[in-house]
């Protein structure tokens, strides 16, 4: 059979639009209305475009014998498909006249789909023709369509399709054979067998095609090859009543990824360079620095299962997050070694915890010859403002339930108190603990002394100490790394990681148990608060009451990252949460870095606590703060004064004095406060109230510690999480649908709340030097400082469910 050229002029335009477009020369080979979803979806059955695979810009030309003698003109006929996701335009020139066509298709699911299209020619949109289409793909192995052309016309013609897929139960192998046929029903023929047609995909990035349109008795014979991101195809027809040959070229970029007939013939050496910095949740604005980390665990994932890539070299990666973060991925990592692939890093300075990672999971370790290694233990910082407030006549008034409810004696104490000392003592051991554990579970062969002999003598500031201590295995500079990295892998090449989806090659449908992942990170508030910044309790209850409301939805995963915040916030918030567990919605909740003394309170009613290693949880307490600035207007010999209509109107002045009366009320309402907390935790987690008090008062405990202790069911992460939700549902999958409650516009929750009449904030901000020079941590310093006293100030003395500290500043 003959084949046809790639035509040179649709090429040149493809490259002059710099993307590729898709022409309608469509032909019985390339699949009917149930199979076809690619190219020339639009024009085949659109409700196919809400797939995705076709989305992409591409031109084709069809061709004929008299293109060859020179009798017609590529130029005279072609068709170019501008295809966005759900959406298509087309136009495809014949002669003088032009066609055109938009095209649509949506639906709640690859399950099902709708779609239809409207045509007309040249400028005489009114008397178009209108199009509707649906798609069914019940099972792997099954799709169905139905296509109506012409519907507000007379006459119109309908047709049903039928996809096969016999061996898609092998899996991702068993999406390269299909068969199809389509059934046509005019005003001519009724029920009349259209079209068959099989496709063949021997090799990643080749397919075979044939197709037989038996209305016309036209036997048709195509070819597709695929790179990455690029798509060519040409078939040749022929008539059963005619010597003349016929067939179309086409040549298409398409937004995702093919399958390629490069990539399982060379492997490949990935170049990973998207996790230097960390998001804990997903990406709210566009300008959001880092990738989320579970987007990067979903890299790695696809990594292990992708045959093609025997490596990963992370280059300069630093892993800028919690150390709970870093763990989720580090068991991401090692699931990737167990596939058998291996893994590099390269560093010109290696943080303290991503040395840990590194160490853990690397098949090699390579260093700048003038770098540096952070290995050593964990510390935990903080200044304590209580005598610079007093040299300025300012008192805060911190009443703790207990002395372990530390997180504002930075603001009213001189220095760290013993029962702070010992909280921070007992989670960093566990810390450090894990740290070394990971660090001997990789390199403790490579290591030339015992690792605590090694750590207790870090940092390592020279890269020959380090390269001596067995901590990195290569001194070598950046330009040299590749080249070291590729002679351990023959004919593999390096490629970086690919950043666009893949095209959905399997008819499966998406899970259908759908599964709202809530993520919950910063200070619990009143109000809606801003998405990504803080917990606004009304949005997160709306989140919750809309999936307990919803019967399409089958549970709620909570990733929580918080120290708690207001008391009531977290009360009401906690109330919706047990509502849907008893309502039978399962509840499971993911601890992130951070998940203590209120963002435990709102744990504790979930079906299931999943807290990683390293997780800060706990510090069940309460805490309520009155600045007080009585002290500094005399100082300037400012009056204040104020009139009452009851004994305890004054309550909370900043102006005046707290009496003994007024400190006996804030008591007893914070012991109040902490007994509710105390007995809700005993009730939600099946404990008893003497049990609950001996590990509260304010005490912090590691996820691992808090799993021994009751407060939490597993040790894990994220991934572990969704493995528990499936285990609750009984299903193998989840539809995870992530979502991050609040608005987008900014409030004054937004780390931006002033004192009536006085802002302290700015007056602390004011008070250290918060300019370019001062060292980070004196600035995080101020920063945290102006944090507690804004999250105080939003309830004035009101009680507290918080732990107001950051884990991912524990170095």
């Amino acid at each position: 059979m003959r084949r046809s050229p790639i035509p040179i002029r649709a090429a040149i335009l493809a490259a002059l639009a710099f993307v590729a477009a898709s022409a309608y020369a469509y032909g019985p080979s390339w699949g009917g209305t149930a199979v076809h979803e690619g190219l020339f979806a639009a024009r085949v059955n659109p409700a196919a475009l809400g797939i995705g695979n076709a989305t992409g810009i591409g031109v084709s030309v069809p061709w004929e014998d008299s293109f060859r003698d020179g009798s017609s003109d590529f130029a005279e006929r072609w068709s170019l498909f501008l295809n966005l996701p759900a959406l298509s335009y087309t136009t495809e020139r014949f002669g003088t006249s032009y066609g055109h066509d938009l095209s649509t298709g949506f639906g709640p699911s690859r399950r099902f789909l709708l779609g239809g299209s409207w045509s007309w020619e040249n400028a005489e949109f009114s008397d178009g023709r209108a199009t509707v289409a649906a798609l069914l793909r019940p099972t792997r192995t099954l799709s169905l369509s139905a296509v109506r052309r012409g519907v507000l016309r007379s006459g119109p013609d309908t047709t049903l399709g039928l996809g096969l897929r016999p061996f898609a139960f092998l899996g991702p192998i068993g999406t390269r054979l299909t068969f199809g046929l389509d059934w046509n029903w005019n005003e001519d023929h009724s029920g009349k067998l259209a079209l068959s047609s099989m496709e063949l995909e021997p090799s990643a990035g080749v397919r075979l095609s044939l197709g037989y349109d038996h209305l016309g008795e036209r036997l048709t014979a195509g070819l597709q090859l695929s790179l990455s991101q690029l798509e060519i195809g040409t078939q040749d027809s022929i008539r059963a009543d005619s010597d003349v040959a016929a067939g179309s070229a086409y040549l298409f970029l398409p937004y995702r990824r093919r399958r390629s007939i490069t990539r399982e013939v060379v492997p490949s050496i990935i170049v990973y360079e998207h996790a230097d910095r960390v998001r804990a949740t997903p990406t709210v604005r566009p300008w959001d620095p880092g990738r989320p980390f579970s987007a990067i665990i979903e890299d790695i994932e696809a990594l292990r299962v992708d045959n093609t890539v025997t490596a990963v070299l992370f280059v300069n990666q630093r892993f800028q997050t919690s150390f709970a973060n870093q763990m989720e991925i580090y068991q991401a990592l090692l699931r990737l070694r167990q596939a058998g692939k291996r893994i590099y890093y390269y560093f010109d300075n290696i943080p303290h915890t991503a040395y840990a990672l590194a160490a853990a999971t690397a098949d090699a370790i390579y260093l700048h010859p003038t770098g540096s290694v952070d290995a050593r233990g964990f510390r935990y910082s903080s200044v304590y403002l209580g005598d610079f407030f007093a040299r300025y006549g300012i008192e805060i008034y911190n009443f703790r339930s207990h002395p372990h409810k530390s997180g504002w004696d930075m603001l009213s104490e001189a220095g760290m108190s013993d029962a702070e000392r010992e909280n921070w003592q007992s989670y960093l051991g566990d810390l450090d603990g894990h740290y070394r554990e990971m660090v001997r579970a990789g390199r403790e062969s490579a290591l030339t002394q015992d690792l605590d002999t090694i750590i207790d003598r870090g940092p390592y500031l020279s890269a020959n100490n380090a390269l001596e201590a067995g901590l990195v295995d290569s001194l070598l500079y950046r330009a040299d790394v590749e080249e070291r990295v590729t002679a351990r892998h023959r004919f593999a090449r390096l490629r970086p990681m690919d950043q666009v989806p893949e095209m959905q090659y399997d008819w499966a449908p998406r899970p259908l148990r759908t599964v709202k992942l809530i993520y919950a990170a910063g200070d619990i508030v009143p109000g809606r608060g801003v998405r990504g910044v803080n917990i606004g309790a009304d949005s997160l209850i709306e989140e919750i009451r809309s999936a307990r409301e919803n019967p399409l939805v089958s549970g709620i995963i909570l990733r929580i990252d918080s120290g708690g915040g207001s008391a009531q916030a977290s009360d009401s918030i906690a109330y919706e949460i047990a509502r849907a567990v008893e309502d039978g919605l399962p509840v499971v909740v993911s601890m992130g870095a951070l998940a203590a003394s209120g963002g435990y309170y709102i744990a504790a009613p979930a079906s299931h606590i999943v807290a990683g290693p390293s997780t800060l949880t706990g510090s069940i307490g309460v805490i309520s703060i009155f600045p007080n600035v009585a002290g500094l207007l005399e100082m300037f010999d400012v009056g204040a004064d104020s009139v009452l209509t009851s004994p305890w109107a004054g309550l909370g002045n900043p102006f005046e004095r707290m009496t003994d009366e007024e400190r006996m009320l804030v008591e007893g309402s914070t012991e109040e406060s902490y007994q509710r907390f105390v007995e809700f935790v005993a009730a939600s987690r099946g404990l008893s109230v003497d049990h609950v008090e001996g590990i509260a008062g304010g005490r912090i405990w590691s996820g691992s510690r808090a799993r021994e202790i009751g407060l939490v069911d597993e040790v894990g992460g994220l991934t572990d999480a969704v493995r528990a939700m499936r285990r609750i549902l009984g299903v193998s999958d989840l539809d995870l649908r992530e979502v991050i409650p609040g608005p987008l516009s900014p409030a004054l929750a937004e780390f931006f709340v002033s004192g009536e009449g006085l802002n302290l904030g700015s007056l602390l901000s004011a008070s250290l030097p918060l300019g370019a020079g001062v060292p980070a941590e004196l600035r995080q310093a101020a920063q945290e400082q102006q944090r507690l006293l804004e999250l105080a100030l939003l309830e004035p003395g009101r009680p507290l469910y918080v732990m107001p500290y950051r884990a991912d500043w524990l170095e």
